[in-house]
């Protein structure tokens, strides 16, 4: 869906269609689409309508003071939409709290799993070649809570010639 309009910009497109410019050329111009061009030139009005829909039942304050306590910690993030309007003192409901979070970009999933190995790499180095084979092993770890997310990767690498270095050395009892 494109933008809103201002009244400034809305102003500035029946100037623009009053000095004899095309819909494409103000469009082009202004960054917008052709429809909103036409749109705009047809109503004569620089003024915007005023939006239809049921009007919010919380103020932007509130708003703004649900969006912090729900930032704060992530305790906070896992109370349920009918607690945080009891603990902030709203006097909304529990739907007025999940509407507004959802406008301010807050979405509600179920989380992944906790642990999970990703991939795990074992693999020669191909021969004798360069100081013996290479046994690579990578594990992945990913651990997710409801809204944190959390990789620890590890990485270990050895060659033949190393471990047999420190089998030969733990054998005749010199470390």
């Amino acid at each position: 869906m494109a933008r809103h309009l201002s009244k400034e910009s809305r102003a500035d497109i029946l100037r623009l269609r009053a000095q004899g410019l095309t819909y494409k050329e103000i469009a082009e111009r202004k960054g917008i689409t052709h429809r909103q061009v036409q749109w705009t030139c047809e109503s004569g009005d620089p003024t915007p309508k005023r939006r239809s829909g049921r009007p919010s039942q919380l103020s932007r304050a509130q708003v703004n003071r649900l969006v912090e306590y729900v930032c704060a910690s992530p305790e906070n993030r896992q109370l349920s939409y009918l607690e945080l309007a009891t603990v902030l003192q709203l006097g909304v409901g529990q739907f007025a709290v999940r509407n507004a979070l959802y406008n301010a970009g807050f979405r509600r999933r179920v989380a992944r799993e906790g642990r999970r190995e990703l991939h795990r790499l074992d693999s020669d180095g191909g021969g004798d070649v360069g100081g013996g084979d290479v046994a690579t092993s990578t594990t992945t770890t990913t651990t997710t809570t409801a809204d944190i997310q959390t990789t620890t990767s590890t990485t270990t690498t050895s060659t033949t010639a190393e471990t047999k270095e420190n089998t030969e050395t733990k054998e005749n009892g010199i470390l």
